[in-house]
């Protein structure tokens, strides 16, 4: 199984350099590829994160012009697509990861159906609760969750031609 880990930024530097020192702690984290995608940050330059995310598995992706949030996952979803990577975890910017995070996704995604949510709050606004400390979300945001390609060729061919956010055919699962 390879693993692609996605790590979409855009400023907010003294979060990124917690996120990449968290991401670095992981063990086995020499067994995934990790794309930076840089929506114009306007706080720092290729150079620093060529410096922060300095690993021979990690490649920076530079856009030329600001894509904001969505059409940057989108992106993201299509480099995905064109990859030999079989699974993708998109890691957010701000994500403060437990060293053991990338042997969960290689222990338990082939257990899952295809989706596995690595991330659950109480604090989340848009949630029902289910039993005990299990909650379920109204509405799927992107980060924090490891997908299989299926769920975004989904999402690819549901897509509307001039629309920022994709629509997703849950019927398709």
């Amino acid at each position: 199984m390879r693993v692609m880990v996605s790590v979409p930024v855009y400023n907010r530097k003294e979060y990124l350099e917690i996120t990449a020192r968290s991401l670095y702690e992981c063990s086995n984290i020499d067994k995934v590829i990790i794309k930076v995608f840089n929506d114009c940050s306007s706080e720092f330059n290729d150079n620093y994160l060529r410096q922060l995310f300095n690993k021979p598995n990690t490649e920076i992706i530079n856009r030329v012009k600001n894509l904001k949030a969505d059409r940057n996952a989108y992106q993201m979803m299509l480099d995905f697509l064109d990859s030999d990577n079989d699974v993708l975890f998109i890691c957010d910017s701000d994500l403060l990861l437990r060293p053991d995070t990338i042997d969960y996704i290689f222990n338990n995604f082939q257990r899952s159906d295809g989706f596995l949510g690595l991330y659950n709050s109480e604090l989340h606004r848009e949630i029902y609760i289910l039993m005990g400390s299990l909650y379920t979300k109204r509405m799927l945001d992107l980060r924090e969750y490891v997908y299989q390609k299926i769920f975004f060729k989904s999402l690819s061919q549901n897509r509307k031609k001039d629309q920022d956010l994709w629509i997703l055919n849950c019927q398709s699962f």
